[in-house]
């Protein structure tokens, strides 16, 4: 199966096909990351700052050859999709739900509209600390509050 490389580790490699699918490599094995429970293998990328992750992906589909993948794809399966999933995911911990909180925070309105569900059941699950559940909430508000004055 080919693909193209977007995320490298020395465990995995994180890549998009042709047909627009994620998959990630490990041990020389190549799986589609087809449900939530798969994309835990791709947690490691939130390590990264959101704007740095955006950057190096840009520079990486600006100097490949490939012109079947772009920005706004990539961002569409890989960031907002992967974010939608871990805040929909009930056994992530609160460690990891916190990183992609961060990323989510620098998502344009439109598409933190449809993580309002998710949301939500953070605000609800009292697995996670006040601290971050407070912090969405906040930022719940301020989706409500925009979409509103729309």
């Amino acid at each position: 199966m080919k693909y193209f490389k977007i995320f490298e580790t020395d465990e995995l490699i994180l890549g998009i096909t042709l047909k627009k699918e994620l998959v990630i490599e490990t041990n020389n094995r190549i799986e589609l990351i087809n449900s939530s429970q798969k994309y835990i293998y791709i947690l490691p990328i939130l390590y990264q700052p959101i704007d740095e992750f955006i950057f190096l992906l840009e520079e990486k589909i600006f100097n490949s050859n490939e012109t079947n993948i772009t920005i706004e794809l990539v961002k569409s399966l890989v960031i907002y999709n992967f974010i939608a999933k871990i805040f929909s995911n009930k056994d992530i911990s609160s460690y990891w739900i916190e990183l992609a909180f961060n990323w989510f925070k620098e998502f344009p309105m439109q598409e933190k509209e449809k993580c309002i569900k998710e949301l939500n059941r953070i605000i609800k699950n009292k697995k996670y600390s006040q601290t971050l559940r407070y912090k969405v909430k906040k930022e719940l508000n301020d989706i409500k509050s925009v979409k509103l004055h729309d």
